[in-house]
């Protein structure tokens, strides 16, 4: 067999030089190959033991200045449509060139037995991708230590990712060198844009600049300008350096943009809360490529993760700080949601009062309210005090005038000045002598109205002496907030004269140098007082004694009567659920608004009370209905206030009702709305019959909300509810 094969060999190649076997005779070729196999060979191996030299194509080996074209006419029209396709003779690679051209190339190759590449460059033409143009051993290392993949690679030099796989897996000869050990000026332009834009590569025209990094934090740099690539796998100190502090040696591209996107999140310190859904996902299905959960990844981006609706003590006090008013004071004004939110974690964690669960974070606080009760007062004054405008901002007020003797007591109630609380109405107090020339004051006595008759002259005059600084002396001591005061006020006034003048007139001389504690004085008014300390309107004070004549001419004795009546025993546990289910506030009352004063009473809970939306009297006249009119369905938790506007406000708010512009409401008798701000159990026709859950609930870490599960518990004996919020 081998001497057959040899013969039929000698015969078609007489120069033992054996090329395209298998194109021109196709079944000897497959002679060669089974023989081979036969004895273990490879072909090639195989016909050298025959004594041929075997070649799949014939090589060229003369270069392309050697070569001389026979064609001129088609060289010309190829040479012409190359010109047309490539004006500046550069072709990316040979897939880029037109099959209509590259067939007319490939038939003058097979005519002049040329390279269709020397053809090619013996035409003027330049192929990027010809003879030395890659460095195997640097993209090996690109692709097996920094996970550069050949697809990347392909877009680089703009040839197919199989043409990249073959040159990685052929072990094909490399002739050149991409390594070295900086960048050119244009190579640091690059960079440094890269680096301001937080990015990781750049691509535009012929230039193109990557940087990589691994799991051991080394970095490697490729940069290919035009024909010249070069990769760096050692960068710099310089470069290396400025690369570390950017976190380009362990963060994507992805987590960079991550890391500047979580700062906008940064509730306080470090520490990050995310509640965007498309926020969310991103880092969740980063952490899933990095293999670590949520909470690890974004400590890996230097952060610390909050719970999305879970509020932490630590971020609480953080919060509370941006509330602080003086000192460790904290102010949180009754109309900011914070102070619901903060009421309604103070007793779910059990704490007697807001103030209480403030303070267990180290703080003092002063109440909404007290702050809210001075300026809805403060505005008492705002109207009237403009009479007293002298110019600007600038107001006279005598001494003797009303409004001076109010202001002043307004001030005293709370620890201030007179002038303090002229400066918070937005004015400044001037005197006699700063009065412009021809400058007329108001003229209060006009309009001044008397309290105190002219008979009752004789009677202060014995008052006075309980005011007597000694019983051998004339002089007496009044404090201008003492109710007597305003008393002799009144009958200077109509005397036309001040108080000095009238306790002159009566035999006494006033003494009020250095002012006196009323603990300290001769006579403590406050003893006898009985007075609205929030009635600061008219400041009309009423003294016990006058009252105490009116009630002795109302007073009668006591008779003794029998009455004969049904009363109707109400559930005391289902009320006091409810109120445990409300945490003892009001269903109407906007707390985040402006709202009534919770009364907080000795137990450290609030004050409210349970209405029957459908009396419980109707339980004698339809008594089929008796189950449902004493049901956690027909009750509602009211205020005081809101209780009583319910029973008796326009005629009666006595039906519950439910649409889309005013929600759950009561209707009253003449129609007027009263909108039910919280409802957690209420039904009323119109209403989805579905759970209605808050859109967040903050709760502490350490909190356990067991409100409801006592409610039911307690309902579950004799009701079933139907929905929950």
């Amino acid at each position: 067999m081998d001497e057959f094969i040899k013969k039929k060999l000698l015969n078609l190649y007489p120069s033992k030089l054996v090329v395209s076997l298998h194109q021109s005779q196709p079944s000897l070729y497959n002679q060669v190959i089974s023989r081979a196999k036969e004895k273990g060979l490879s072909p090639k191996d195989y016909l050298d033991s025959l004594g041929f030299e075997w070649r799949r194509k014939q090589s060229i080996s003369k270069s392309f200045e050697d070569i001389k074209i026979q064609n001129e006419e088609l060289i010309k029209e190829i040479n012409d449509l190359l010109i047309e396709r490539f004006p500046n003779k550069k072709i990316p690679r040979f897939s880029a060139i037109p099959s209509s051209i590259n067939n007319l190339i490939l038939k003058v190759c097979r005519e002049e037995n040329v390279k269709r590449a020397a053809l090619i460059r013996k035409l003027g033409f330049n192929v990027a991708t010809s003879g030395g143009t890659y460095d195997i051993a640097a993209m090996k290392k690109l692709n097996e230590d920094f996970s550069c993949n050949q697809s990347t690679m392909a877009r680089w030099f703009n040839v197919s990712r199989e043409a990249i796989r073959q040159k990685l897996t052929n072990n094909a000869n490399s002739t050149a060198n991409w390594v070295v050990e900086d960048l050119d000026e244009q190579g640091y332009s690059i960079l440094n844009n890269l680096l301001m834009n937080g990015e990781f590569s750049y691509k535009k025209d012929d230039t193109v600049f990557e940087i990589f990094n691994n799991k051991d934090k080394k970095m490697a740099i490729f940069y290919k300008c035009l024909d010249k690539v070069s990769v760096l796998f050692e960068p710099p100190k310089k470069i290396r350096d400025i690369l570390i502090l950017k976190g380009y040696h362990q963060y994507t591209q992805e987590e960079l943009k991550l890391i500047e996107t979580l700062k906008e999140h940064i509730v306080y310190d470090n520490y990050t809360r995310v509640k965007d859904n498309e926020l969310q996902t991103k880092i969740r299905t980063a952490s899933t490529r990095r293999e670590m959960s949520v909470d690890t990844f974004t400590e890996f981006l230097g952060y610390r993760r909050l719970h999305p609706n879970k509020v932490t003590g630590t971020e609480l006090k953080e919060t509370l700080k941006k509330y602080v008013v003086e000192g460790n004071t904290i102010h949180i004004p009754c109309d900011n949601p914070f102070h619901y939110n903060m009421a309604n974690r103070a007793s779910r964690a059990g704490y007697p009062s807001l103030e209480a669960f403030v303070k267990s974070f180290g703080f003092e606080y002063t109440s909404y309210y007290k702050e809210y009760m001075y300026q809805r007062n403060l505005n008492i004054f705002k109207e009237e005090i403009k009479r007293y405008i002298v110019k600007g901002n600038k107001v006279y007020i005598k001494s003797h005038d009303p409004i001076y003797v109010r202001l002043h007591n307004f001030a005293f109630k709370r620890g201030l000045k007179l002038n303090e609380v002229i400066a918070d109405l937005g004015y400044q107090r001037v005197f006699l002598e700063d009065l412009p020339e021809g400058f007329i004051p108001y003229d209060w006595r006009s309009e001044y109205k008397f309290t105190v008759g002219e008979e009752t002259e004789d009677r202060y005059i014995e008052l006075l002496k309980q005011y007597l600084i000694e019983e051998s002396s004339n002089k007496v001591y009044i404090y201008t907030g003492d109710p007597i005061y305003s008393r002799l006020y009144d009958i200077a006034v109509r005397k036309n004269m001040v108080v000095n003048e009238l306790l002159k007139q009566w035999g006494y001389e006033r003494y009020y140098r250095p002012q006196l504690d009323p603990s300290q004085a001769p006579y403590d008014w406050r003893m006898d007082l009985e007075q609205d300390v929030e009635n600061d309107e008219n400041n009309i004070l009423i003294d016990r004694e006058d009252r105490l004549e009116k009630l002795k001419d109302i007073q009668s004795a006591l008779e003794v009567i029998k009455i004969n009546e049904q009363r109707i025993k109400r559930s005391r546990l289902l009320a006091n659920e409810l109120k445990k289910f409300y945490e003892y506030k009001c269903q109407i009352c906007d707390y985040e608004g402006d709202c009534i004063p919770l009364i907080e009473m000795t137990n450290g809970s609030c004050y409210v009370e349970v209405h029957h939306i459908r009396k419980i009297s109707e339980w004698l006249e339809i008594k089929e209905e008796e189950e449902s009119l004493d049901s956690y369905l027909n009750v509602i938790c009211l205020c005081a206030h809101h209780h009583k506007v319910v029973h008796y406000g326009d005629g009666g708010y006595n039906q519950l009702n439910f649409d889309e512009e005013n929600g759950l409401h009561f209707l009253s008798k003449n129609g007027d709305v009263l909108k039910v701000m919280t409802n957690y159990h209420l039904q009323a026709e119109g209403m989805d019959n579905k759970d209605i859950i808050p859109e967040e609930v903050l709760v502490l870490e350490e909190e356990l909300d067991i409100w409801s599960e006592e409610m039911y518990e307690a309902w579950a004996k004799t009701n079933t509810p139907t929905m929950t919020r």
